[in-house]
């Protein structure tokens, strides 16, 4: 396949997301209790012990907004994962509150998202937050090829169909993805052109990244990306 990098000046075009299982209290949440937090310092006991019981979650729905979700002991607090996407394009991160040091209650999330048929949920968990802006040169490409899609088989090895249908949106000239690790196999998604064409662009996965707001390259006059849904494969 080939590949073209996007970057200018070193620069590349994309800002990426990669954090961990907990967050800082904010005084809203002293008030009402605690955010829960299985992490400590850097190192591989500490992300083990937050990819088991992780605190904070990634999703993305397709039929309905963030919002709130009790839990046994606790809440789920959603916030908008991207600060400039679209309404209508529903990703949100969930931190689970609690006052009495509950344990995080997965079971009600992932009722509330249903995954795969309602949308995506994927732990954030693993490295240190990190905000990677600049990157490295080629940490979001162009392929040459307008059909990402690998048709190959699903990250566990399974046979059939793979990529997530609901974790891509482009407004204007941007592209904004999650990359859920048991849905995503390599990064790449196609937007449609208003001549009726398509570009495909590729994300570098071996960052670590869990979602990505991608600027869109400039297109020749008079033509527009497509605003909408992206499959992300």
């Amino acid at each position: 396949m080939n590949l073209r990098f996007l970057a200018v000046g070193g620069v590349s075009l994309v800002t990426l997301l990669a954090l961990p299982g907990c967050t800082s209290e904010t005084k809203e949440e002293a008030e009402e209790g605690s955010l829960a937090s299985n992490g400590s310092s850097s190192g591989a006991p500490a992300a083990a012990a937050i990819c088991s019981s992780p605190n904070k979650f990634f999703a993305v729905m397709a039929n309905k907004a963030c919002a709130e979700v009790p839990g046994a002991g606790g809440k789920w607090k959603p916030a908008a994962l991207f600060t400039n996407a679209p309404a209508s394009f529903h990703a949100c991160t969930y931190d689970w509150v609690t006052a009495s040091g509950a344990p995080s209650d997965r079971g009600a999330l992932q009722s509330h998202v249903n995954p795969p048929a309602g949308g995506v949920l994927t732990p954030s968990c693993g490295d240190p937050a990190r905000l990677m802006s600049p990157l490295p040169e080629g940490a979001v490409m162009s392929l040459e090829d307008p059909d990402p899609d690998p048709g190959t088989v699903t990250p566990g090895g399974e046979g059939g169909t793979h990529g997530c249908d609901v974790c891509g949106f482009v407004e204007g000239m941007s592209a904004f993805v999650v990359l859920p690790a048991d849905m995503v196999q390599t990064g790449a998604f196609a937007v449609k052109l208003s001549n009726g064409q398509s570009k495909a662009f590729q994300v570098d996965l071996t960052t670590g990244v869990k979602a990505a707001t991608v600027p869109l390259p400039p297109l020749p006059p008079g033509v527009t990306y497509v605003p909408g849904p992206v499959k992300v494969h």
